[in-house]
């Protein structure tokens, strides 16, 4: 049996400051997912968090408690 896709989330396009990444490894390492930044050929710059694809509620829980914790670093 193929394991299913990760769940990839929270994408953004363009530059990432070092002070953002290590905030966005930071939170993904609380969460037990991981953060991608790289160059795509044909998208240029792009990040986004990945986690084992659990379903929802799961995925969009995780996806919320991310996004929470990454405003509490923007203020």
């Amino acid at each position: 049996m193929k394991p299913a896709s990760p769940f990839m989330f929270g994408v953004r396009h363009g530059v990432v400051s070092r002070a953002e990444q290590r905030h966005r490894e930071s939170v993904a390492s609380r969460h037990d997912c991981s953060w991608i930044y790289t160059r795509d050929p044909g998208q240029g710059l792009l990040s986004w968090f990945e986690a084992p694809n659990r379903g929802d509620p799961f995925n969009s829980d995780l996806a919320r408690r991310v996004a929470a914790d990454l405003a509490k670093g923007e203020s």
